[in-house]
């Protein structure tokens, strides 16, 4: 009875550590933003990319003309990577998308974004835009799970109307 009780207090502790080491296997990756606009791009679907070397970005740059040269930051290819998302063609201004945290398991990379888009009685501009966020993390060839959740909409572009 005695090897019975011990058998069970030593699996439950093996169970609890285990859940214990998965729970310390998720980390907070720090990124940095490469580029954030709305305007520029004319994406006509939203969509999201992992770029992990210089011809994928390059193809990318190919479809955002209005970039210059000289804004585009050195990115060591060898040691890091771009991770890009695309709310695609809006017909007017007020939508909005952003990484707002990337988070590292043990099997595999969380992005975590915030979608905004503008409230029906909103006051926004009457063209066409695309928003995008384009950030820059340590390289991993872990899949990538895109998590979206929307932000509440904005009325008159304030933030602060409840």
């Amino acid at each position: 009875m005695l090897y019975r009780v011990l058998s069970i207090i030593a699996y439950i502790f093996l169970i609890t550590s285990f859940n214990t080491v998965t729970a310390r296997a998720n980390e907070d990756i720090k990124f940095e933003t490469i580029f954030f606009e709305s305007f520029r791009f004319q994406q006509k679907e939203s969509s999201s990319y992992a770029i992990r070397n210089s011809a994928e970005f390059n193809c990318l740059l190919n479809k955002i003309p209005d970039i210059l040269p000289s804004s585009i930051p050195y990115i060591n290819f060898n040691k890091e990577m771009l991770i890009a998302v695309f709310q695609g063609l809006k017909p007017t201004g007020g939508y909005d998308i952003r990484i707002e945290k990337v988070i590292m398991s043990n099997d595999q990379l969380y992005v975590h974004l915030k979608e905004k888009k503008p409230d029906r009685n909103a006051i926004v501009t009457c063209a066409f835009t695309s928003p995008y966020h384009i950030i820059k993390i340590q390289k991993t060839n872990k899949p990538i799970i895109f998590i979206s959740e929307e932000m509440p909409p904005l009325l008159n572009g304030n933030l602060d109307k409840t």
